[in-house]
C-alpha cells in the first residue's frame, strides 16, 4: 500500500504537492489503523508507522534545499517567541487541554507581559492564543472520535468545549461538516456513506 514512498525520493515537487498527493494515502492508511484497533493493534500500529514514515519523507524533501541551519530555526520568526517559549507554550497548551487556559495564564509560562506575549505568539504561530487552543481542541476531538465510541457530550467537554454545541461550531467552522458527518465518513468510509 505504501509504494508511494519511493516517489518521493525521485519526484522534487513541491511539498504543498506532495502533501496533497500523499493525503489520501496517509489518511487511508489511519483509516486502516482505527479499524484494526480492537483486532489486531500491532497491525494498527504498523499502518500508524507507515503513515508517519511518509509523513517524515515529506517534510525532508520540503527541508532539503535549506541549509541545516535554517531547517532547524524555521519556526523562529523576528519578534516572535524563542524556541524554549513556543516549547513550553505547547506543553502547557495540551497539558491542560481539557481546562480553561487564560492567556494571561500562557504569559506567565514564557515569562512575558500579556500584549508582548500576544504579539509573539501570533508572530510565531501565526494566529492568535484563542485560535491555536482551538485548533488543538478540535484536533485532541478528532482523535477521540477515532479511538473510541464516546458520545460527542463526553468528547467536548474533555476537549476543553463549553457544551457539545460549542464544539459542533467549531469543528464546523475548521472541518467545513458537522463532528457527526465526519466521524461517520471515517467509520464507514466516505465512498460507503455516498452510497447509502
Amino acid at each position: 500500500m505504501l509504494n508511494h514512498s519511493s516517489q518521493l525520493h525521485t519526484n522534487k515537487g513541491t511539498p504543498a504537492f506532495l502533501v496533497a498527493e500523499h493525503a489520501a494515502t496517509v489518511e487511508g492508511l489511519l483509516v486502516s489503523a482505527r479499524g484494526m484497533l480492537r483486532a489486531d493493534r500491532d497491525a494498527a500500529r504498523r499502518y500508524i508507522e507507515k503513515a508517519a514514515a511518509l509523513l517524515d519523507e515529506v517534510v525532508a524533501v520540503e527541508n532539503a534545499g535549506k541549509p541545516p541551519a535554517a531547517a532547524a530555526n524555521a519556526a523562529l520568526v523576528r519578534g516572535g517567541l524563542a524556541p524554549w517559549q513556543m516549547k513550553r507554550v505547547r506543553a502547557h497548551v495540551e497539558e491542560r487541554l481539557g481546562d480553561s487556559i487564560a492567556i494571561e495564564e500562557l504569559a506567565e509560562v514564557c515569562r512575558l507581559s500579556v500584549s508582548h506575549f500576544s504579539r509573539a505568539f501570533k508572530a510565531s504561530f501565526g494566529e492568535p492564543p484563542h485560535g491555536y487552543i482551538v485548533t488543538r481542541r478540535v484536533e485532541a476531538a478528532k482523535r477521540a472520535m477515532l479511538t473510541s465510541d464516546e458520545p460527542l457530550s463526553q468528547i467536548a467537554a474533555a476537549c476543553g468545549f463549553a457544551d457539545q454545541s460549542h464544539f459542533c461550531r467549531h469543528f464546523r467552522r475548521a472541518e467545513g461538516k458537522s463532528p457527526n458527518l465526519w466521524r461517520r465518513e471515517r467509520a464507514v468510509g466516505p465512498e460507503l456513506l455516498a452510497a447509502e
